[in-house]
This record gives structure tokens, sequence and C-alpha cells, in this order.
């Protein structure tokens, strides 16, 4: 463990990673020979984001480089007293006016679905980033994708259950993840409501049109299932197509962001949430690639259940699918849900 300590507090820049059932990968650069794996950032807007003092000064697309890598089968459990006890306060607009706006756009019909989201903040002291890293890595989960990223003047973490793509063996995998429960044993298909299946529609209807407007029409796709994750439930598919020639950043631009976190019709649901969101998500919600100099390999994490720290602040973000079933309250509920499932890594809240 001495050697992982050393790595994260010598590190001003480094990525980690614990993909589903496997160890954890910790990325970094000594020096200045050629790239062996890069890491592409890319904020939630683009080009167009809006200025905001919480990323910093980080650009709208950004490059990292690494030249190694390290494998961890697993860290030390910090025990659970070192949790820091913290205040959550919400931030951005009015939950009731957005809400109302939403509903009057679903009710005209200009849109069938739309993911509002939330951002809280905690005032912290002298973060131990050792200690913070251990918290997120040495809890074990069985399907979200683990990350963890010192960069800048920032540190970025999550768990998350989605992924935008990934490749492998010449293989482009997109699963579509949306619809949630709170989780309970022996949970069906049969549990998911009318809203919650919608809500996955969607989310499968827009990376087929993405997909169509790329020419792929040749893919296969699973049947729905249910995946679990920590405190919640969520119905998943997954699409599958040869790599072949497929120009990945065409790939990115047709599928970021997916109904499962902006809405559908993609356009109309981005200009509510630009407008009245109330915000800047920066890296919440935006895709991470990772790749090997080749890119035969690639993870492009949906950075959602994350939480941003920076200077003395904590920032944690969340979403909900928002359809005309849907209601205020029950999904401000389920928003509040994931922000203790992130928040309870790290810290104990007060009530």
């Amino acid at each position: 463990m001495n050697d992982l300590k050393e790595l994260v507090q010598n590190n001003a820049t480094f990525f980690a990673l614990k993909k589903k059932n496997s160890a954890i990968k910790f990325y970094y650069s000594e020096t200045k020979e050629k790239t062996k794996y890069k890491l592409i950032l890319q904020k939630f807007y683009g080009e167009n984001s809006p200025n905001s003092s919480i990323w910093g000064d980080l650009k709208p697309k950004e490059i990292i480089n690494f030249l190694k890598s390290k494998t961890f089968e697993k860290i030390d459990a910090i025990n659970s007293n070192h949790k820091r006890d913290i205040t959550l306060e919400k931030k951005g607009s009015s939950w009731e006016n957005f809400t109302k706006k939403i509903q009057a756009a679903l009710k005209e019909g200009s849109i069938e679905k739309i993911v509002p989201s939330c951002i809280f903040q905690a005032e912290i002291e002298d973060l131990d980033i050792y200690e913070t890293f251990c918290q997120l890595f040495s809890q074990e989960e069985e399907l979200n994708y683990k990350f963890f990223l010192r960069y800048k003047s920032f540190i970025f973490l999550g768990n998350s259950p989605e992924l935008l793509f990934s490749v492998n063996n010449k293989m482009i995998k997109i699963p579509a993840i949306a619809g949630t429960l709170p989780y309970k044993k022996d949970i069906s298909l049969d549990d998911f409501k009318e809203k919650e299946k919608d809500e996955h529609r969607f989310v499968e209807e827009g990376i087929k049109i993405a997909l169509k407007r790329i020419g792929i029409i040749d893919y296969k796709k699973t049947d729905i299932q249910i995946i679990n994750t920590r405190n919640l439930s969520h119905l998943f598919s997954e699409f599958s197509f040869n790599y072949n020639q497929i120009n990945l950043d065409q790939l990115t631009a047709e599928l970021h962001p997916t109904p499962a976190i902006s809405g559908y019709p993609k356009s109309k649901s981005l200009h509510l949430l630009r407008e009245f969101e109330g915000y800047d998500r920066g890296l919440y919600s935006s895709p991470i690639h990772l790749s090997d100099e080749d890119d035969d390999s690639i993870t492009s994490i949906v950075a959602i259940r994350s939480a941003l720290f920076i200077n003395q602040f904590c920032y944690l973000f969340a979403g909900a699918g928002y359809v005309k079933e849907s209601s205020s309250e029950k999904e401000f509920t389920e928003i509040t849900n994931k922000i203790k499932s992130i928040a309870d890594l790290y810290f104990r809240i007060n009530q």
C-alpha cells in the first residue's frame, strides 16, 4: 500500500479507474517519453459551456497524456469513524420553478423526457487526498465504474453505472440505462411502471437515431434487464456492432448527451436545461474517454453520481429522468437519494 499512497500523494495529475469485476488501474506520468494512454475530458456543453468559477480554468476539451499504469487488486478500507460530518446545501435554480417549466414543456409536447439535475455544496477543510481515494475504492460494488481524477486545481471522482460506449476486440458496445427505483431484494421488471419504461425507451430511441446518423444500421440489441447499483435499480439494455472504420469523435458527437442524461428530443431538452438548470455542469454527466495508444481499447465513462473537490468546497451532482407521469416531489426524492449514495462514500451527512 505504500506504493499506492506515494503515487496518490506525489502526482499532481493522475487518473484511477475500477471497472466492474476488475482491479484498480492507476494512470500517471513520470517522464516525457511517448504517451501510452490518453484521457480526454469534455465539458457537458462543449465549446458552448457557460463561464463558471466552479470548474476553474478547465477548457471545453482537454487531453491528458499518461505513460504508465499500475494495478492494485485491493486497497485497505478507511475506518468509517474517519468520515467527516458535513451539511449539504442545494445550489442553482429553484427546483419548484424549474419543474413548472418542465411540466409545461411536457404538456405542450415540445419534449417527451428531460433529465434535470441538482448541485449540492458542502464546505470542507484539509482534504486528505489519499483518505478520499481509499473511501471510494475500498468499498466493493459489482457493476459501477469508479473513477478518480486529480487535475489542475481540482479532484473529480464518481461511482457511475454508465458508459457512453466501450471498445474492445474491434467491438463497440453502447449501454442504455434509465428508469430508476429504490433497490429491493428480488426486484423484477414488473416492479417498473410505465414511467420508468418510458424513460428507458426514450434512451434507446436516442441511441438508434444517433447510430442511423452515422450510417450504423447493422447492430445487435439485448433484451431489457435490471442492474443494481448500491441503493438503486435501473433498466438496462445494450447495443453492439463491429468497430471497422467508425470515427469515434463523430460517434461521441452524435451520442453525447444521450437521453439518459439530457432528454428527448435532445436539442429541445438541452435548451431547457441550459436556460433553467442554473449552473454549469462542467464534467458532470460528460464523457471521460480513456484509451490506449492505438485506440484498440477505450472506456468512455459518463460521469454521473459524481463529486468535485475544489478549494475548500465539495460539490455533489445527481439528476433524474422526468416524463409526463413524473412528479416534482418524487423526482427530487430520487435525486436526493442519489446524492446521499455519493456523499455516504466519504461523509456523514448532518440532517
